[in-house]
């Protein structure tokens, strides 16, 4: 599993989850991964790719490789989607917006992600 906190494509943690893990456990490790101290009043919200929110019952459903996105308390960044691409550079630019070459940091493939501008 890879860990990204909310809204920072620029910070992507590995981490390894024992089997029947509770949310509680998952939180645990999240804490740790991301070097914060969890206090009583702490609270996180996790998400899959495309803002699916992860509750206690959906924990068993994390499978090997999901990348995870950790808020604490926001609603889901939809550019944390990008997290698990590096923006290499700029290769065209038009009308509509621009498109940059990148590279998927878990796979290594080289690709062409087009942002419209709003």
């Amino acid at each position: 599993m890879r860990v990204v906190k909310n809204g920072d494509p620029s910070s992507m943690i590995s981490c390894v989850l024992k089997d029947h893990i509770s949310f509680e456990d998952l939180s645990d490790i999240i804490y740790g991964s991301l070097n914060c101290i969890k206090t009583e009043d702490s609270h996180i919200r996790v998400f899959k790719m495309g803002g699916v929110e992860i509750f206690d019952e959906d924990v068993q459903y994390i499978k090997d490789g999901d990348i995870l996105y950790v808020s604490f308390g926001e609603e889901f960044d939809e550019s944390s989607n990008f997290a698990v691409y590096k923006m290499i550079r700029c290769i065209g630019e038009g009308g509509y917006g621009k498109v940059f070459e990148a590279k998927n940091r878990i796979t290594k493939e080289k690709v062409a992600i087009k942002m419209i501008d709003c």
